[in-house]
């Protein structure tokens, strides 16, 4: 809480902290860095033909 003309009001920094910190859980939740979202990633399965992109 900040003493303002108006009287005490919620700091401004705190707003755009609580912004950055809920902006920042999407973007850990979308790029799969959380735990809960690691183990929602399925990777492909490997193929088994014994191509090589090399040859």
């Amino acid at each position: 809480m900040v003493t303002a003309e108006r009287g005490t009001v919620k700091n401004g920094a705190v707003t755009i902290a609580g912004q950055y910190r809920t902006q920042l859980a999407r973007c850990i939740r979308e790029l799969g860095l959380s735990p809960s979202s690691r183990s929602a990633i399925t990777p492909p399965e490997p193929e088994d033909d014994d191509s090589d992109i090399w040859d």
